[in-house]
């Protein structure tokens, strides 16, 4: 296998050389908090649906301004979860090297097919027969209102994760990936898709397909409102600083037009020769599966309705094409001329060493981050205590996010100690002096404390010791 690695020299500044990577390194554990609800919202059959998230957060970071990825998962827009296959070990990830994650579902499903020929052997899920082309633009695109409303959400809500709102990040894979380009790029409605206004209604389903249909569809396709989307507006807005899209692409590129540079997010792009979903040059989803798979074998009834998608090799190209304004990226393509894998699950159409692309995208998101300012660990917290801090290498102090309280930990460090809790911008909340018996002592919290960052002055008879705390109630 060899491996094309090709990167496009542009916006010079942003990726100068830094001294020491930030949020590279896998340093830290995590704790998840599953499905938390960020919207509601109409489904293709017109039903309302729950959008729910997981969440993964670094341990003892240390860190008010974590930065946040978003990540989408896959699965043609009628499959996959925020918590499915890899996902989980992709968050866990990113999670270690400090960055505040947020797997997300979205609204899926498309209107079943008109016609479809049932085959005794076929092991294409029969559900991904849709009626018409224009169902994947709908599903595309009210996916991306989706993420776009996820993002709006993690920046409402930073105070109370310790999450930077000005460093926010993509990742998407297939499916995923092709909803992070729209969310990302689509930022006008002028950019809207025609099929996504209101257009004629769905056809009946095929006999065959009915039991792809939920109880009570309405097949009216009506106007699927602005790209924004309606979920969590008011705030904060949906911009982020960079993608990082595996085996997905675009169904027009016109989206990477921008008006100006600093509008741009960056890109990272993964896609392999071998992908028989998506063609990583241009060409119709699907259609490499049922020339290189199931056509020799007659095994399945080919799709009429895919749509031509551009995949990470054509979007490289016109990218590199365009003038004025584009994206910064970095493009690495793994070639096996002549060779198509017939499992969808494989690692051509995958993630083909997850800790590794990982790594990539971290080396690749790092410039952006620091560029910005963000310094992670505590000198990001801005803490102005006016006293002066003397080191104790022997102090301690957990958990990190916190409730009710925080256990101090530390050998020979006097018989009383006092704590003082403080703003972020240096206003004493609450403080007093407790008695050290022995290796641990149990700092409780004052219970009108909100949720936030803090942080906490040890003061003992050899020094001070500084430590933010955050605390999620």
């Amino acid at each position: 296998m060899k491996k094309l690695c090709l990167f496009l020299i542009a916006f010079a500044g942003v990726y100068a050389a830094v001294a020491q990577p930030i949020y590279t390194g896998k340093k830290y554990a995590n704790r998840s908090t599953k499905n938390i609800v960020y919207g509601i919202d109409t489904t293709y059959s017109g039903h309302l649906d729950s959008l729910k998230m997981d969440l993964y957060t670094p341990i003892n970071d240390s860190n008010c301004n974590r930065p946040i990825l978003v990540v989408v998962h896959g699965g043609a827009w009628i499959g996959g979860d925020k918590a499915g296959g890899f996902i989980p070990q992709l968050c866990k990830e990113f999670a270690a090297r400090g960055y505040l994650v947020a797997s997300v579902n979205y609204r899926m499903g498309m209107h079943p097919a008109g016609f479809y020929v049932p085959y005794a052997i076929c092991p294409h899920e029969k559900c991904s027969y849709v009626a018409d082309s224009a169902e994947w633009y709908r599903a595309a695109y009210r996916a991306a209102q989706d993420v776009k409303s996820a993002v709006r959400y993690m920046k409402n809500r930073s105070h109370l994760d310790s999450s930077d709102k000005n460093n926010v990040f993509l990742l998407g894979e297939s499916a995923g990936a092709f909803t992070t380009y729209l969310a990302a790029w689509m930022d006008q409605d002028s950019e809207k898709p025609a099929q996504c206004k209101s257009i004629a209604d769905a056809p009946n389903p095929d006999a065959d397909l009915n039991s792809c249909v939920i109880q009570g569809t309405r097949k009216t396709r009506p106007d699927m409102g602005p790209v924004h989307g309606y979920g969590n507006l008011g705030n904060n807005d949906s911009k982020v600083k960079g993608v990082a899209a595996f085996y997905g692409g675009v169904l027009d590129t016109s989206i990477f037009r921008q008006q100006q540079t600093t509008d741009t997010p960056v890109l990272y792009m993964f896609h392999q020769t071998c992908d028989v979903v998506v063609d990583n040059n241009k060409g119709r989803l699907f259609w490499k599966v049922f020339y290189h798979c199931y056509a020799p074998l007659n095994l399945c009834q080919p799709f009429g309705t895919g749509p031509v998608s551009w995949g990470t090799t054509a979007i490289k190209s016109h990218i590199d094409g365009m003038t004025g304004p584009k994206p910064y990226y970095q493009y690495t393509l793994l070639t096996n001329l002549g060779s198509y894998s017939c499992d969808v699950n494989s690692n051509c159409h995958g993630i083909d060493n997850l800790p590794n692309r990982s790594a990539e995208v971290a080396a690749f998101f790092s410039p952006v981050i620091q560029k910005s300012g963000n310094k992670p660990g505590l000198e990001n917290c801005n803490v102005n205590t006016q006293k002066a801090v003397v080191q104790l290498s022997a102090l301690t102090i957990y958990p990190t996010p916190c409730s009710e309280y925080v256990i101090l930990e530390g050998h020979g460090l006097g018989a009383t100690i006092q704590y003082q809790i403080f703003t972020m911008d240096g206003k004493l909340l609450a403080g007093n002096n407790i008695s050290n018996s022995g290796l641990t002592t149990k700092i409780m919290l004052p219970q009108h404390l909100k949720s936030g960052c803090y942080a906490v002055v040890i003061s003992t008879p050899y020094g001070r010791k500084t430590f933010q705390i955050i605390i999620q109630k």
